[in-house]
């Protein structure tokens, strides 16, 4: 069931519509309906969790880059901070 709604575009996004459904072929509505259901399906969809996989950083030149406060002494000195 569709639903009739009067909205009103600016200039740019109305030509723009315009333009895209001249070029697909399709109707003004189709290509509105289409780009707002892209548009508002980010907030429905969940991302997962962001996770960090830690790993050895190994040594360079003889520092341990394991440890930034260990590594910010030894090549700044201790008034890094």
């Amino acid at each position: 069931m569709a639903r009739q709604t009067t909205i009103t575009l600016d200039d740019d996004v109305a030509e723009k519509l315009e333009r895209e459904a001249r070029r697909t072929g399709t109707t003004n509505e189709e290509i509105a309906n289409a780009t707002l259901r892209k548009s508002l399906r980010p907030s429905e969809v969940k991302a997962a969790p962001f996770t960090i996989h830690p790993r050895h950083m190994g040594k360079l030149t003889g520092l341990n880059l394991d440890c930034m406060e260990r590594l910010l002494n030894e090549i700044e000195g201790p008034n890094w901070k």
